[in-house]
């Protein structure tokens, strides 16, 4: 058994020497780490890059940074770094330690180990933070009070509320480390073995779904209840295989463009949910709408499918030049904040090369634009589908099975001081197949070949990036086409400017449409995406007509 501690404070950095660092160049800090790596003689860009702190870069961007603010034209040749050349006057290198000091506990300070993954990414010379502290005798007198009056207050719960702690230990995808909220901030990280008898015997006569003998009287109920609601302990995976749409809905579709809007659409999916619900979206950064989902996981099953990598965002837009510090503090934190709630609530999830934004659930099915973040659920010009119990609905559903199935590259279990993350490939399985439904590389033979079909026609594009391979330039230059992009046009098409914009439509004449997840953009990236192509007439009337609110 562990017990955590969510603790206030406040983070410091400092040189071995003893001096608070103070903020500095981003130069000085690439001649900090180029000083480090010739002192520990690694040259190659890819070990320096994992080895010394700046991981949440890309490599593309570190490459990009190295030889931007480097002095020496020959500092770097590909992925080599060169060692520096030493004498008398040379620079020395400055080694960097952490500590956290608490607000409430006087003269406590917690050491830190470089790699800690709770330390900030951005620290000057004093930042303040949260740290979830590992309870452990041997800290202390505060750190002792605190553990022994967690333990009381465990073994009260056992004894008065043991449905409370079935239920709990039943909702999480790992029996040998799941948490236990207590009084005071502090967390219970148990496994089985950890609880009285009694309960070990109910949990596992559960998990074996055999010829059992009766259950406790007190439990007897709520364990019902749960089999009801979890046919089995650990059957995600026999669940997941077997939804569909709820029959009973009225077939329906909806299209959904315009700014402001999508958090309650999103937020409506979820609130309605009531036999499963599934998430997928390229970023995890609004705590409000991660909240409900968390709620939601107590009455039903919840899976959650992302892009878990802190350098996707420069990976795929490409716009490392016009990010600001800022930028990445307010995403960072955001993240961060997110995943403390999932890890709190014991929610686990899984992580692969998807940028597909689509939520589901067995009442409604979104396919769009939109992101778990503040930008794209409050302020950008989102665009997005949405089907109630129809031929797509049931294909969106199978089609998230099959990326949990076969695209998954990592899983994150919760564990006590944040997710665990664990290498992961699951089965292949046949992709599903559906006309309207085009992945990442069909969009774009399809698209190309509207574009030639149609030729002359009336052209309308929303998106946030423009990146047109050169074939389909030619075929967009003339009168007819008008482009409208968010951030980035990378060939300087003609184009109208939109702050904000951020969804994915294309309009060929009254014929065809597309309206999904990936911008016209098509570089050399390798992320999953989805796009729905219609030709009905009244859908693609509808998207004309509503793509004024993305002005």
């Amino acid at each position: 058994m562990k017990i955590s501690l969510d603790i206030t404070g406040y983070y410091e950095r400092f040189t071995n020497s003893g001096d608070i660092l103070q903020k500095t160049s981003l130069k000085s800090l690439l001649r900090d780490l180029h000083q480090i790596a010739s002192d520990n003689r690694r040259y190659c860009l890819s070990s320096v890059h994992q080895s010394f702190g700046l991981n949440f870069l890309s490599m593309d961007s570190l490459t990009h940074l190295m030889r931007h603010y480097s002095d020496e034209a020959l500092l770097m040749t590909d992925y080599l770094l060169r060692p520096l050349i030493k004498d008398s006057g040379g620079p020395v290198s400055r080694k960097f330690s952490y500590r956290f000091i608490p607000n409430e506990w006087n003269n406590f300070v917690i050491d830190l180990v470089p790699d800690d993954p709770q330390i900030p990414i951005f620290i000057s010379d004093r930042q303040e933070g949260n740290y979830q502290l590992l309870l452990e005798e041997n800290l202390g007198t505060p750190v002792r009070t605190y553990r022994l009056e967690a333990i009381r207050n465990l073994e009260e719960l056992f004894h008065k509320h043991p449905e409370k702690v079935l239920r709990l230990a039943l909702r999480s995808l790992n029996l040998e480390e799941f948490p236990i909220d207590l009084p005071n901030n502090c967390t219970a990280w148990l496994s089985v073995s950890d609880l009285p008898s009694n309960l070990r015997q109910d949990i596992n006569q559960i998990k074996n779904q055999e010829e059992s003998p009766s259950l406790s009287n007190s439990l007897e109920r709520p364990l019902c209840e749960y089999q009801v609601q979890y046919p089995t302990i650990l059957g995600y995976e026999e669940i997941i295989a077997n939804l569909a749409p709820a029959e009973h809905i009225r077939p329906s579709t909806d299209i959904q463009i315009g700014r402001g809007i999508h958090r309650n659409i999103l937020q409506d999916v979820i609130k309605n949910a009531q036999k499963f619900l599934m998430i997928c979206s390229y970023r995890l950064e609004d705590p409000e709408i991660i909240e409900q989902i968390t709620q939601k996981s107590q009455q039903i099953p919840v899976w959650i499918l992302t892009d878990f990598n802190n350098n996707v965002q420069d990976r795929v837009d490409g716009t490392i030049d016009e990010l600001t510090d800022s930028d990445y503090i307010n995403s960072d934190l955001k993240k961060k904040r997110c995943l403390r709630i999932l890890n709190r609530e014991c929610i686990g999830f899984r992580s692969g090369n998807v940028h597909l934004k689509t939520y589901l659930s067995e009442k409604s099915a979104y396919l769009g634009s939109c992101n778990l973040t503040g930008g794209s659920l409050e302020r950008n010009g989102e665009a997005g589908m949405l089907w109630h119990n129809t031929p797509e609905h049931e294909f969106l559903i199978k089609y998230f099975q099959h990326l949990w199935s076969s695209h998954t590259t990592a899983k994150a279990q919760p564990a006590p001081q944040g997710f665990q993350i664990t290498s992961f490939r699951g089965e292949i399985t046949p992709s599903p197949h559906h006309p309207q439904f085009l992945d990442q590389h069909t969009f774009r033979k399809d698209l190309d070949k509207s574009l030639r079909k149609l030729s002359g026609k009336k052209i309308r594009i929303y998106t946030r990036n423009f990146n047109p391979t050169p074939t389909q330039f030619n075929l967009l230059s003339d009168q007819q086409t008008r482009l409208f992009y968010g951030q980035y046009n990378q060939c300087k098409f003609r184009a109208k400017k939109i702050n904000n914009l951020h969804a994915k439509i294309i309009i060929i004449g009254r014929e065809i449409a597309y309206i999904g997840s990936q911008d016209f953009a098509f570089g050399k990236n390798s992320l999953i995406d989805l796009t729905y192509k219609t030709t009905d007439i009244s859908e693609i009337s509808t998207i004309i007509s509503k793509v004024q609110d993305l002005h």
